[in-house]
């Protein structure tokens, strides 16, 4: 009787943790899921305008990258939204570097790495249309009258620059039509490259970001997160630590994708199902990695291209729910990667959940996720325990499964992000 009773205060306990909780998430303000929101719009927006300005005869598909900076979305009530909705793209350069989204084809190639800025824009007679620079001279005196009307920009400049909450394009802005031309035409002496037509005419500005500079000289090519893993545990303890990261860099880089999971959930630059090998780093000629440059890949198909038709669900019930278990248990998969230090399909009972023909099925993540995570309370103690088996299981107490919904993601917010959090702090 008194193990049985002994099991259910345990069950008690860990059913009543989220309700307790309750009250701490209704106190919680209104702007983290507004800011959630507005991230997801505007990248969704950003994502549907390289779409439409891709109007090149390219014969290989575009691959490029969103950067993943660490939001802040504790934000406290009189903040600046828009000091907080910062995008980076990344793209390839050269014409011939679109066709593949890790190595870059010869040392003449670079990144250009965009820093956007949008803003809503109603009146269409202020808007300017891109045109070649050889069809559209702009006389030097001109062009300075143009930047002494707008904000003073200058991609030599501190980055402070758009952190102010702008309400106009800058006037010298006109809009690109053709991306590939307008990148293989980029001037470094302008502030900006122009911007893109977006999703509710929303205007996307691609200012020259700080990186633009020096990519050429910096960065060799890109890596995925599961190239990262791969090597660091190929690695002998008497090899140069090339990649190695420490178990703090991982968590940070787990807490990063809970975030992302929040802000780009449905967002196109976030796949249903995606994994570490989503995830990119550039590395430069030396081989070193630059975390800060942690990003999702994603593929862009021009007008002469068509994407690939999405295979249809088999259960096409219940489909918000689906794909918000499908996110949450890769996000459960990669934070057990980032402690354990090893990919799921690493472990010794991986191949005990394959199908009859030795291949991967649509159960085996799961099944292998939740035999995986029953060694996480052992080997990570409490928090670890709960946040993967939340994330793998998909019970986070609320009578919401879509994470289109406010009470699931404050859920998600309080009993991953913030204990994720947490275990950093404990590690600096």
């Amino acid at each position: 009787m008194d193990t049985l009773e002994r099991y259910n205060n345990d069950l008690q306990q860990l059913l009543g943790n989220s309700d307790r909780l309750e009250p701490t998430r209704r106190k919680r303000t209104a702007a983290v899921p507004m800011l959630l929101e507005h991230l997801r719009k505007q990248a969704s927006s950003l994502h549907s305008a390289i779409c439409r300005s891709l109007q090149c005869d390219c014969t290989a598909v575009h691959s490029s990258k969103l950067s993943l900076p660490d939001t802040n979305l504790s934000m406290t009530r009189g903040s600046n939204i828009a000091e907080l909705l910062k995008l980076k793209v990344y793209f390839p350069r050269k014409m011939r570097t679109w066709s593949s989204s890790h190595n870059l084809v010869g040392p003449e190639d670079d990144w250009y790495a965009a820093d956007i800025e949008t803003v809503k824009y109603e009146d269409d007679s202020l808007l300017s249309p891109y045109l070649p620079i050889d069809a559209a001279p702009v006389s030097r005196s001109s062009s300075t009258e143009a930047l002494r009307n707008t904000r003073k920009v200058s991609f030599q400049q501190d980055n402070t620059r758009r952190l102010s909450s702008a309400s106009t394009l800058p006037i010298d802005a006109v809009e690109i039509q053709d991306l590939c031309a307008a990148l293989k035409e980029y001037d470094p002496l302008k502030p900006h490259l122009g911007y893109l037509r977006g999703e509710d005419n929303d205007c996307h500005t691609l200012f020259h970001s700080q990186e633009t500079i020096s990519v050429n000289t910096q960065w060799q090519d890109s890596v995925t997160l599961a190239d990262v893993i791969c090597q660091d545990t190929s690695l002998t303890i008497h090899e140069p630590p090339l990649y190695r990261l420490r178990r703090q860099q991982r968590l940070e880089i787990a807490l990063t994708m809970a975030k992302v999971v929040l802000q780009l959930y449905l967002c196109p630059w976030l796949k249903e199902d995606w994994t570490k090998d989503d995830i990119h780093f550039f590395r430069d000629r030396e081989g070193q990695i630059d975390l800060s440059t942690l990003s999702l890949g994603a593929n862009f198909y021009p007008s002469t291209l068509l994407p690939p038709t999405p295979v249809l669900s088999q259960t096409p019930s219940n489909p918000d729910r689906k794909r918000t278990r499908s996110s949450l248990l890769s996000l459960g998969i990669l934070i057990l990667e980032m402690w354990f230090h090893t990919s799921i399909d690493a472990c010794a009972f991986w191949a005990e959940h394959l199908g009859p023909e030795g291949s991967e099925n649509e159960f085996t993540r799961f099944n292998v996720a939740q035999k995986w995570q029953e060694q996480a309370l052992e080997e990570g103690g409490i928090d670890l325990d709960n946040v993967t088996y939340r994330c793998i299981h998909s019970n986070f107490g609320t009578a919401k499964q879509d994470l289109n919904e406010d009470e699931l993601r404050r859920a998600v917010f309080a009993e991953v992000v913030e204990p994720l959090e947490k275990m950093i702090v404990r590690f600096k």
